[in-house]
């Protein structure tokens, strides 16, 4: 009945603002507010949850602290042999492997400016140089020296004992299976971490976990830091709390909706949010029938808001 005569006041009135905003680019109007993700994204750090800070102190080891024979690095692709020198022994087929620092070496690059010779072994015997173009006081001065196609074994150490047993509400709904493909399962649910493994170079932390009513495993790749590389930091993929206790205003069937990434008309902009994530750029229009929103996602997914309610999308 809401939605019935909501349709009937604003038909009129929004039918021809409606059928310009679901064209594909929806340009055209220069005074129409938009709200890109940068904004988005400004907005949701002024209000940093705590997970945010959680893991803050999961970190690849600093050159200063790296030591001989015990910082190791677990190499993701074997295309790591680019970065390794003619000095270097045999550097093919290193996936999988694992490669321990032995020392800085004063080095002078080929254009004769000072470098560094960083010197691996790895667990196959092989000794590898990757050359650096910098002195090594000024990589030691570094909070950090990134190794391509590695990730620091101590960091996922570190992750593990923070996560391994503790109980989560995951927020994304894509989980890889135990086969190593992508499926659609649930957000907003419960799950229990069962350990943290080596992901890959981009995503360096593989989480493990299990829902607790199931006998099925799954897990998620996650970053760490503060670069503009960590997009899936343990705050953009879990909750400490319970998120169905903090809206106990949402029916129960709008929330099986919303667990389940399902769209429906009538939903506010809270319940779309839970359902579908944060959009990446939010246009409102003023009409005389009140205010016309259009979310958009990268994926090419929008919604459109009547005066506060979900009356359209596309999915």
């Amino acid at each position: 009945m809401r939605l019935a005569v909501r349709y009937q006041l604003y038909a009129a009135a929004t039918g021809a603002l409606l059928a310009s905003m679901m064209t594909a680019c929806f340009t055209g109007i220069e005074s129409t507010p938009r709200i890109k993700d940068s904004e988005v994204a400004r907005v949701e750090r002024e209000t940093q949850r705590p997970e945010a800070a959680f893991m803050a102190a999961v970190q690849r080891r600093a050159p200063a602290a790296w030591q001989s024979g015990s910082t190791a690095l677990y190499v993701t692709d074997s295309k790591i042999s680019l970065i390794f020198s003619s000095a270097s022994s045999r550097t093919d087929s290193l996936a999988g492997h694992t490669i321990t620092f032995d020392r800085f070496e004063p080095a002078v690059s080929v254009t004769g400016a000072e470098a560094t010779d960083v010197i691996f072994r790895s667990d196959r015997g092989d000794t590898l140089h990757y050359m650096v173009s910098a002195s090594t006081a000024d990589i030691l001065a570094r909070n950090r020296l990134d190794v391509p196609f590695t990730v620091d074994l101590a960091m996922v150490a570190q992750a593990d004992s923070l996560l391994r047993g503790n109980t989560y509400y995951v927020t994304t709904p894509t989980w890889i299976d135990t086969t190593g493909r992508a499926v659609d399962r649930l957000r907003h649910v419960a799950v229990v971490v069962d350990s943290v493994g080596v992901g890959d170079h981009n995503y360096p932390l593989r989480v493990y976990f299990h829902r607790p009513e199931e006998l099925q495993h799954y897990s998620l790749l996650m970053t760490v830091g503060i670069d503009r590389a960590s997009t899936r930091n343990f705050d953009t993929l879990f909750s400490f709390a319970d998120p169905r206790k903090q809206y106990p205003h949402i029916t129960d069937e709008m929330w099986t909706n919303i667990i389940h990434s399902r769209l429906a008309e009538g939903m506010t902009p809270d319940e779309a949010r839970l359902a579908m994530g944060t959009p990446h750029e939010i246009v409102k229009v003023p009409s005389t029938a009140g205010m016309v929103e259009r979310w958009a996602y990268d994926d090419g997914v929008y919604l459109i808001f009547e005066d506060g309610y979900l009356t359209r999308y596309r999915k």
